[in-house]
């Protein structure tokens, strides 16, 4: 007769140890790879921000220096060899009448550079931008806008444009007073607005005088001194 022979329950002890430390290294490795790729992705979505702030620094110094540019006007007689002079001279006037000082165009040769204009002091955001002279009809602009240790440059060209004197939005212009009597009326072919009148009356507070039953069609704009 065979005897079934059980093995002493002193030669089972330590194995719910052994599995316990199992599964804890496992859950630590698990532990572990988890943290890793939380502050990878923490990594990676800092860099996309601190490029993307950058990039808004480089795009904001952009639309400043176009702001101004757009400010500039120039007359039609000077000579395209001497527009880029013109502007450098206009840009920097138009600077000091508004009162900006943080903006300090340097004219050298066919360049005019402009460095490090804070955006916001406090997070290093600043832009700097050199306009460069391509040919007499052309201007180059670079922005590099600055965050920290980064940079990012945008490009960016500019044409001299040629446009019709705004005298030519009216239908009635006069360098002086206008006077209109009796049975005058001023109406434009098409609609009202071609009958537009503009006028400039720099020596006398009188500037339209309309008498007996004279009428214009439009509307009057005046420019007194």
């Amino acid at each position: 007769m065979n005897r079934t022979r059980s093995i002493p329950p002193q030669n089972r002890q330590g194995s719910a140890l052994v599995l316990s430390l199992v599964f804890i290294a496992v859950f630590a490795a698990l532990a572990a790879a988890l943290h890793t790729v939380a502050g990878s992705n923490i990594q990676l979505a800092d860099n996309y921000r601190r490029a993307d702030t950058t990039r808004r620094s480089a795009e904001s110094g952009l639309e400043v220096i176009r702001y101004w540019l757009s400010r500039v006007d120039m007359s039609g007689k000077i000579a395209p060899g001497e527009r880029f002079d013109h502007l450098a001279s206009t840009f920097q006037s138009q600077l000091t009448a508004a009162g900006i000082t943080n903006i300090v165009p340097v004219v050298s040769g066919s360049t005019i550079t402009i460095s490090n204009v804070p955006l916001l002091s406090s997070a290093g955001q600043s832009f700097s931008a050199v306009l460069t002279k391509i040919d007499n009809d052309n201007v180059r602009l670079d922005v590099t806008g600055c965050y920290g240790s980064l940079s990012r440059t945008i490009h960016s060209n500019f044409v001299f444009g040629e446009t019709a004197n705004t005298v030519f939005d009216y239908g009635v212009v006069s360098k002086g007073p206008l006077s209109l009597q009796g049975s005058v009326d001023v109406n434009g072919i098409n609609v009202n607005i071609e009958s537009n009148a503009y006028i400039e009356s720099l020596d006398t507070l009188l500037a339209l005088s309309i008498g007996g039953s004279s009428e214009i069609g439009g509307e009057c704009q005046d420019r007194q001194s």
